[in-house]
């Protein structure tokens, strides 16, 4: 038994404590895995080696961080009473990864390198001194167009939402849909102005700006009222000239930020429109059950004044009836012409 000690980060260290029962290297670098503050992996590999025999497991530890800043002190293992002596073979220190970049050298301390070209992202497998590659970068029509079709498609669902609200007869029931309401109505026209219009884009500072309208692209309403997107077109149109169609949808004036600013406009949190519709609802609907509540409060204090009118009458009855018994039984023949007062036969 005895315990591995790891240094974190910032001098401080975390003590992993191993018991007599659970103390294999299997046990131990399960133990470490466990840890959530522990800043190694563990491993267990089998050394074939013939000089390995007789230690042939080996306990691998690997840091969760890449580069030299996320260098770490060597683990220690403290088993005095082990059968066998836990010892660091080997070490490895974190380093920075060197690149070379037509022959300029660059320095960086993840393997994982984001913005390493505007729009490329760079994941560094294994490290190849002196062995030079060729990175080719072309665009990917496909999955482009694949994109813009995914966009397209939820616009249409938007608008058969919209579509769907407005189809009423005769046997609808208006209470369960928006058919007519002016925010759904300000949706579909905001969204047909948008797919009609043109967008500007310019290959160059000097240039003149070109204008394109989506339908030069394959992208149009169909007499159904939905957006259609002609895919071949599209891709033809990439091909023939993929900065002009890049910058007219995701340009500055594009199509997709003024997709983006009708979005933003309704379904801003707070601020949004559809957020300012739910606060005007939620206030009718607290408006309409503060009535029902007042209609019911006035309806039962109503009900409460009817019974005890009625109570108040049926005790003014019986007191009655007991007079009539008692003038009956005292004077003989008065009791027809009472009974006679208070509604008797």
């Amino acid at each position: 038994m005895g315990y591995v000690s790891l240094a974190l980060e910032e001098g401080d260290s975390v003590d992993l404590y191993v018991e007599e029962s659970s103390s294999s290297l299997r046990d131990i670098a399960s133990l470490i895995n466990r840890q959530s503050s522990s800043p190694v992996r563990a491993a267990i590999i089998k050394d074939d080696l013939p000089e390995a025999s007789d230690r042939p497991w080996k306990l691998i530890l690997t840091s969760k961080k890449e580069g030299f800043i996320n260098r770490l002190d060597t683990p220690q293992f403290n088993f005095p009473n082990s059968q066998e002596d836990l010892f660091v073979e080997k070490e490895n220190e974190g380093e920075n990864s060197q690149i070379s970049i037509d022959n300029f050298e660059i320095e960086t301390e993840r393997n994982d390198v984001k913005d390493f070209l505007p729009g490329v992202n760079l994941h560094l497998k294994q490290a190849a001194p002196d062995h030079p590659f060729q990175l080719t970068i072309t665009e990917d029509f496909q999955k482009i167009a694949a994109k813009v079709k995914g966009a397209i498609e939820q616009i249409n669902q938007v608008l058969q939402f919209i579509y769907k609200q407005n189809a009423i007869d005769s046997k609808s029931d208006t209470s369960t849909t928006f058919a007519g309401d002016s925010t759904l109505q300000s949706i579909e026209y905001k969204i047909r102005n948008l797919v009609h219009g043109t967008f500007e884009a310019t290959e160059s500072d000097d240039e003149e700006p070109l204008t394109l309208n989506l339908s030069q692209i394959g992208i149009e309403f169909e007499r159904s009222g939905l957006i259609s997107f002609k895919e071949d077109r599209f891709i033809h149109s990439l091909e023939q000239d993929f900065e002009l169609i890049s910058q007219a949808i995701t340009g500055p004036d594009g199509f997709a930020n003024a997709l983006l600013g009708i979005i933003r406009g309704y379904n801003q949190a707070n601020e949004g429109v559809l957020a300012q519709k739910e606060k005007g609802l939620k206030s009718r609907i607290k408006q309409m059950d503060d009535q029902i509540e007042n209609k019911s409060r006035f309806i039962e204090q109503r009900k409460q004044n009817l019974v005890n009118q009625f109570s108040r009458l049926e005790s003014t009855l019986g007191k009655m009836q007991k007079q009539q018994q008692y003038l009956a039984a005292t004077l003989p023949g008065a009791g027809s012409s009472i009974s006679q007062l208070i509604g008797g036969a």
